[in-house]
C-alpha cells in the first residue's frame, strides 16, 4: 500500500480519518522506503569519516569539511530554495503537469549557479590570496567548487520527486552515488591519492545522484521549452521570500566549522567536525520522515496531512531521544576505537552536540507543514535570525572556549528554532 492510499482522502483538514492509528504504519513503511536511501548514505559517510580520520587525521579531516563547508555555502546561497517553492506549486497545482514545465527552468537555474560561484570563489581567491578561504590548499578548494551546481540541482531534483511522490526514485539514486563515491575513495586511500582527490570521491557522488534524478524526472515525460520567463519570474520571487529560512539553516548548520577553522585551523576543525557528523547521525530518520511528509501535503494539502504528520514526528522524536541517550553512554568507547585515539577530544563535543542535533529533527520534520501553507515569510525570517545569531555566538565564543564554543552556539539557537516553530504551530493549528 502507498504513502497515498494510506490516508483516506475524506478527510477532513486538521481531522484524521478513522483508524488513523492503524494507517500510520503504511507511512513508517513509507519512510522506512525512504530512510533506506539515508542509512545507505549514512554508512557511506561514517565509513568515509572512518577511512579519512585514519588516515589523514584531524588535520586531513579539517581541511575536507572546511572545503565542502565552502562549496556548500555557495550552493545554498545561489539556490535560492526553488526546490520548496515548486513542492508549493504541486500543492497549488495538484492536477497540473507541473513538473515538465519546471525542469527546463530549474536545471538552468542550477548551470547558471554553478557557473557565477566558480567565478566569485576564483576572484575571493586572488583577490585575498586564498585568506578569505582559511588558506585552504587551492586544489581542495577549487575541487569542492566544482561540485555546486550538482548540489544545487540535487536539492530541486529531491524536491520534485518527493512533490510527484516518488521518493523511491530518489533513494535509488542517493544509494547508486553515495556507493559509487564510497568504491572511489577505497581507490584513493589504496593509492594514497592527495587530499584533493578524496575531496574529489564526494563530487562524484553527487554528481551521480544529480544524472539519476534527473534520469528520474524525465522518464515518462515530454520536456517543453518554457514559453516566456513568467514562470521562472514567479518561482524566483517565491524563492526569495523562502531563501532566508535557508540561508539561516546554512548558518546554523555550518557557520561552526567554518569559524573554529578561521580561529583554530584544520586539527580542531577536525575534531569538531567529526562530532557533527556522529551526532546528527540519527538525523536521517528525520530527514526520510520529512520526504515522506512533503509528498503528503502536496496531494492532500498541509490541514489534511498534519494528523498524520503529528503522530509520525512523535514516534519518531521517541525513537531519536532514545538514540542519543545511547549514543552518548558508548561515545566514550566507540570514537577512539573506530577513528583513533587522536579523536578523544571529539567525544564531549558530540555528546553535548546530541542536544542541539535532536532539536534540528524537529525542525526539519515541521518544515513541510510551513512550505505547504506558503509561510515563507514567516519563516524565513524565523531562521534568518537564528542564523545570524548562530554566527554571532561562534565569533564571540570560538576564540575564547574553541570547538566546544560552537557547540553552546548550537544548542541556544536550536532551542530558540524550536521556540519559533512552537509558536508557529499554536497560531496556524489551533482549530486541529
Amino acid at each position: 500500500m502507498s504513502v497515498h492510499e494510506a490516508l483516506a482522502p475524506d478527510a477532513g483538514p486538521g481531522h484524521a480519518a478513522p483508524g488513523a492509528r492503524r494507517q500510520t504504519r503504511p507511512l513508517w513503511m513509507a519512510v522506512g522506503g525512504a530512510g533506506a536511501a539515508q542509512v545507505v548514505a549514512l554508512v557511506a559517510g561514517l565509513v568515509t569519516l572512518t577511512i579519512t580520520a585514519r588516515w589523514l587525521g584531524p588535520e586531513g579531516r579539517g581541511v575536507i569539511a572546511a572545503s565542502l563547508g565552502w562549496s556548500t555555502l555557495f550552493a545554498s546561497l545561489g539556490g535560492l530554495s526553488l526546490g520548496p517553492v515548486a513542492q508549493h506549486r504541486a500543492t497549488v497545482r495538484r492536477d497540473a503537469d507541473w513538473i515538465a514545465g519546471l525542469l527546463v527552468h530549474l536545471v538552468g537555474m542550477a548551470a547558471a549557479v554553478g557557473v557565477a560561484s566558480w567565478v566569485l570563489i576564483a576572484v575571493l581567491y586572488a583577490a585575498t590570496q586564498g585568506a578569505a578561504f582559511g588558506r585552504l590548499p587551492t586544489a581542495a578548494l577549487a575541487v569542492a567548487a566544482l561540485g555546486v551546481p550538482f548540489a544545487v540541482w540535487e536539492q530541486y531534483g529531491a524536491a520534485l520527486l518527493a512533490a510527484s511522490g516518488d521518493v523511491p526514485a530518489y533513494s535509488r539514486a542517493v544509494i547508486t552515488g553515495r556507493s559509487v563515491g564510497l568504491a572511489a575513495l577505497i581507490v584513493a586511500w589504496v593509492a594514497r591519492a592527495p587530499i584533493a582527490a578524496v575531496v574529489a570521491t564526494t563530487v562524484l557522488a553527487q554528481s551521480v545522484i544529480g544524472v539519476l534524478v534527473f534520469r528520474a524526472l524525465v522518464r515518462d515525460r515530454v520536456l517543453r521549452w518554457p514559453d516566456g520567463t513568467d514562470e521562472l519570474r514567479g518561482l524566483v520571487a517565491d524563492g526569495v521570500r523562502l531563501h532566508l529560512n535557508y540561508v539561516g539553516g546554512y548558518l546554523i548548520g555550518n557557520a561552526g566549522v567554518l569559524v573554529v577553522n578561521h580561529f583554530h585551523g584544520a586539527g580542531p576543525t577536525g575534531h569538531y567536525q567529526v562530532a557533527v557528523q556522529l551526532a546528527s547521525t540519527p538525523g536521517v530518520l528525520a530527514q526520510a520522515a520529512a520526504m515522506v511528509m512533503s509528498g503528503q501535503v502536496a496531494r492532500l494539502g498541509p490541514d489534511a496531512a498534519w494528523p498524520f504528520q503529528r503522530r509520525l514526528l512523535l514516534q519518531v522524536l521517541a525513537f531519536l531521544a532514545v538514540g542519543s541517550v545511547l549514543a552518548a553512554l558508548i561515545a566514550s568507547w566507540v570514537v577512539p576505537m573506530i577513528f583513533g585515539v587522536t579523536f578523544t577530544a571529539s567525544v564531549p563535543l558530540l555528546r553535548w552536540f546530541l542536544l542541539p542535533a535532536l532539536a534540528g529533527s524537529v525542525v526539519t520534520m515541521l518544515t513541510p507543514q510551513w512550505v505547504g501553507r506558503g509561510l515563507f515569510l514567516t519563516l524565513s525570517m524565523l531562521s534568518l535570525v537564528t542564523g545570524v545569531l548562530v554566527l554571532g555566538l561562534n565569533l564571540a565564543l570560538v576564540p575564547r572556549l574553541g570547538a566546544m564554543g560552537a557547540v553552546w552556539a548550537s544548542l541556544v539557537v536550536y532551542l530558540l528554532a524550536l521556540a519559533g516553530q512552537a509558536l508557529l504551530l499554536r497560531r496556524e493549528l489551533r482549530h486541529d
